[in-house]
């Protein structure tokens, strides 16, 4: 686990990491711009050229892991890309689900 660490630190230690999440920025933006940004998610993950690179990134890590990973370093390395592609196309549906909600027209009560 050290060794992850080390190599972690080696690549990305003077990375300044931004602490504050997307949602946060979200809630801080105007309706109209949050809604520009909701239908740009919407664009991209339903482009079709967002679909099949995604596709393939995803099918080309599992055939490296399967194939071309010796170590378990490698396989950790990999393993965690695959969990954060799957996180960001998780994420991208949901924000083109949140444009939807929020054209819809509010009920009145």
């Amino acid at each position: 686990m050290n060794e992850i660490i080390d190599k972690f630190n080696e690549l990305y230690g003077t990375y300044q990491f931004p602490f504050e999440k997307a949602d946060q920025k979200l809630e801080q933006m105007k309706e109209p711009e949050r809604l520009e940004y909701y239908r740009e998610a919407r664009d991209i993950n339903n482009g079709r050229v967002w679909k099949m690179e995604m596709e393939e990134i995803i099918r080309q890590f599992y055939q490296d892991m399967a194939l071309k990973v010796t170590t378990e370093l490698e396989q950790h390395a990999h393993r965690l890309t695959l969990i954060a592609l799957q996180k960001l196309s998780t994420r991208m549906a949901m924000l083109s689900q949140r444009l939807s909600s929020s054209l819809e027209p509010k009920s009145q009560l």
